[in-house]
């Protein structure tokens, strides 16, 4: 009975965590005795809070700096080496970097290899040196400027 209890309540607090997510917001979804998730008739926007990384998490394929802006002349925060994580959110076109292109993916997180832990950073990487601009090319990410 014990177990039964506790992965009931698991799943309470996953469906709960899933219905946050999904844009309920905090407090505004909740569980009933049987652990179904209920939600209110309109959904609010989703909050964020510290630490939340909407972007898609790409492993470096390069060494690539974290700029302040969508240009290499702009200041670097720091360099980041293959293969590193960044937590990319969207992309522009920015400033050419010699014959590789023009095209930037802001960023709000990085991490080493392993994932073990995510560093807060609000950025700009050059999208070849990161993965070849793939997710560019392939359409995984939007334009900033259609947010």
């Amino acid at each position: 009975m014990k177990n039964v209890k506790r992965m009931a309540t698991t799943a309470a607090a996953l469906g709960l965590a899933a219905a946050s997510l999904a844009g309920f917001g905090a407090g505004a979804a909740h569980a009933d005795p049987a652990g179904a998730v209920l939600a209110p008739a309109a959904a609010h926007p989703l909050t964020l809070e510290p630490g939340d990384y909407l972007g898609d998490d790409i492993r470096t394929s390069h060494g690539v700096g974290v700029y302040s802006s969508p240009n290499a002349s702009s200041s670097k925060s720091i360099t980041l080496w293959a293969p590193d994580v960044v937590n990319v959110g969207c992309w522009v076109s920015g400033g050419q970097v010699y014959n590789d292109g023009d095209v930037w993916y802001k960023i709000d997180a990085w991490s080493t290899q392993d994932e073990q832990g995510w560093n807060p950073i609000s950025g700009w990487v050059f999208a070849p040196y990161v993965d070849g601009a793939d997710y560019f090319h392939t359409n995984m990410v939007g334009n900033c400027n259609d947010y």
